[in-house]
């Protein structure tokens, strides 16, 4: 019977998760009323001290001190089964994922949030180079434009190797045109350069791709030619007879008249010296000798006259003592054309503004002749805004009143610049003169 206690006392420290402690085998110190006794395995003082000391959580001081004193006491025969399994399963799991941002333990916590990465967009941000983060055309390895800004971040504005920048090119003459050779390549040009190259004469405004070729021996609108299709070019014609009229089918446009050609065409006959516009008629033979279609006492015109004494009997207008007018006839039959009349110099008009190139003149006794004016000194004839008596244009950089200046130019010394004066070659006229 003792074995059998002392084995059930064993059973019930292990479970108690104990040491046995027993008496030695026959020993009598066995409790058998219900006084408790010094020895009596059921004073069962259980201290659970837990204490979980979260350290990574500073404010978390959680000690579970489990003070679970059982003071257990049989008053039976004590098989005491108090198996008190104190199971505290205080499993403090801490899983403070702390993100407060005032908490001064975290010491990658900055108080505010970070900046983003890439503001514009352009796959730079400015820890990797990029000078612009607002301008996603601004980032390390961009194309540079003449734009006024570092593109390709390099440190650098608008250097020479940008995707648009133009060739610039020296224009002595102003003529908006330069010649060839000396170009330089950059974004912003020099004072007095242009981008336009082709002028193989730089040192005249009327030579240029743009100008107008005239008969002066010179290539005036660079193609390489000379005196192609001049618009002072005339026609001319073979004179065989050298009578001085040539034949009418055989005009070519020419600047110089040559030997063996004539300005004049319109002769019947260029075999025979005799026959040829303006020349008397013969009555007493059947040759039409003024070319004028008739021959003998015809009267084609009806003027009153017959044709061997009429100058032109296909011309009501002209006959012997007819009224000379303008009209490039000889009314009166004198051998003269226009005789008598007022005769003006005109002036070539290209572009119709009123105003001709002075050096490219023709005379004639009707001032509206078509392509020119009486009026010259215009010193671009390419442009109908530009001439003298234009209002001038501030910061257009262009002479448009000719008068020599351009835009903030006082050439004659009245105080007023080009574009506000009238006239900059006269000190006498500027805005507010006495």
């Amino acid at each position: 019977m003792r074995l059998q206690f002392r084995i059930g006392l064993v059973l019930l420290a292990l479970a108690c998760g104990r040491k046995p402690s027993l008496p030695p085998i026959g020993s009598t110190n066995y409790n058998t009323d219900d006084t408790a006794s010094p020895t009596d395995l059921d004073a069962d003082t259980d201290t659970d001290t837990d204490t979980d000391a979260d350290t990574s959580d500073t404010s978390d001081s959680d000690a579970d001190t489990d003070s679970d004193t059982d003071s257990d006491t049989d008053s039976d025969t004590d098989s005491d089964t108090d198996t008190d399994t104190d199971s505290d399963t205080d499993s403090d799991t801490d899983t403070d994922t702390d993100t407060d941002t005032g908490d001064t333990g975290d010491t990658g916590d900055t108080g505010e949030p970070p900046p983003p990465d890439d503001v514009d967009g352009d796959g730079y941000t400015l820890a990797e180079g990029d000078c612009d983060d607002e301008d996603p055309a601004a980032y390390p390895g961009a194309d540079e434009y003449c734009d006024g800004a570092d593109n390709d971040c390099d440190g650098v504005v608008d250097e020479a190797d940008s995707v648009d920048v133009p060739t610039w090119y020296p224009d002595v003459d102003g003529d908006e045109y330069g010649r060839d050779d000396g170009g330089v390549v950059r974004c912003d040009g020099p004072t007095g350069w242009v981008t336009t190259p082709g002028d193989c004469d730089d040192t005249s405004r009327l030579t240029n791709p743009d100008a107008l070729e005239v008969c002066d021996g010179e290539d005036n609108d660079c193609d390489g030619d000379i005196d192609e299709g001049s618009i002072d070019a005339a026609p001319a014609y073979t004179d065989s007879d050298g009578d001085g009229y040539g034949d009418p089918d055989s005009e070519v446009v020419v600047c110089g008249i040559v030997s063996g050609m004539s300005s004049t065409g319109g002769d019947c006959d260029d075999t025979d010296e005799t026959v040829h516009p303006g020349a008397e008629e013969d009555c007493s033979v059947p040759v039409d000798k003024n070319c004028d279609g008739s021959v003998g006492d015809a009267d084609l015109d009806g003027d009153g006259t017959i044709a061997c004494e009429d100058c032109d009997d296909t011309d009501a207008t002209s006959h012997p003592g007819g009224l000379e007018v303008c009209d490039g006839a000889d009314n009166d039959c004198n051998g003269t054309v226009d005789d008598g009349l007022r005769v003006y110099t005109l002036y070539y008009d290209g572009d119709g503004d009123g105003y001709g190139l002075s050096d490219i003149s023709t005379t004639s006794c009707d001032p509206g002749l078509e392509g020119y004016s009486v009026e010259a000194s215009d010193c671009n004839d390419t442009d109908p805004e530009v001439h003298p008596g234009a209002v001038e244009v501030c910061g257009d950089l262009e002479d448009k009143n000719c008068d020599g200046s351009i835009d903030d130019e006082d050439a004659d010394g009245d105080g007023a610049v080009a574009c506000e004066d009238c006239n900059d070659s006269d000190s006498t006229i500027y805005p507010g003169a006495p």
